[in-house]
């Protein structure tokens, strides 16, 4: 049966059948983290990565290099996200990053907030170094060059406290950009999309054929 042929609640079980579906394919790394990553390299960060080998077709193995995001979610105390890398204050581009996303506000603001950091400091330079103590995400520890760097790139006590302060607003927005694309994704208006796209027929349950 077609989903038109189906009585109303039996819709109602085909479209949750499909968010079911969605929910259990959705992954974040897939759909979120390359724009992410793309954010980020334009706010300065030089992002740690990760090495997967993933297994392909024929027996073979595919190498993914992907950034070393750490992120859980949606709905539970203590879902969030961090990355970690290296901040180099003369890699901005906040004005391409603002032009090419007109309508991020929460944007724009850590755009400013990023760019007033880089105007304290313009050859500034900070690690953000991953440390785990067990269950949880892990904890963003802070280095910086020497206070006689040759480069230039020694950031003081204050400046890393509001530093700190603009890359927690950073995981703020990047885990609400996942939880937002996950919720569209398993939304009842994406399920009755992907059901005419796909011309799916169902049985009398409401199950998929």
């Amino acid at each position: 049966m077609t989903y038109d042929e189906l009585d109303e609640d039996t819709q109602a079980k085909a479209r949750e059948r499909v968010r079911q579906m969605e929910s259990e394919d959705w992954r974040g790394s897939d759909y979120c983290e390359p724009q992410l990553a793309q954010i980020l390299g334009a706010l300065g960060f030089d992002l740690d990565t990760v090495t997967e080998h993933v297994r392909a077709g024929a027996g073979g193995v595919r190498v993914s290099v992907r950034p070393a995001f750490e992120w859980t979610g949606f709905y539970s105390q203590g879902d969030g996200f961090r990355f970690f890398g290296t901040w180099y204050a003369d890699s901005m581009d906040t004005g391409k990053l603002m032009a090419e996303y007109p309508s991020w506000h929460a944007l724009h603001k850590l755009c400013l907030q990023g760019t007033a950091l880089m105007l304290r400091q313009p050859k500034g330079r900070i690690t953000m170094r991953r440390e785990s103590y067990g269950a949880g995400l892990s904890y963003v520890a802070l280095d910086v060059p020497d206070i006689d760097d040759e480069e230039g790139g020694y950031c003081d006590d204050a400046m890393q406290d509001d530093f700190k302060e603009w890359t927690e607003q950073l995981n703020k927005l990047c885990f609400d950009y996942l939880q937002e694309d996950y919720e569209d994704r398993c939304s009842d208006e994406s399920a009755l999309s992907m059901i005419e796209a796909n011309e799916w027929e169902f049985n009398e349950e409401g199950e998929l054929i």
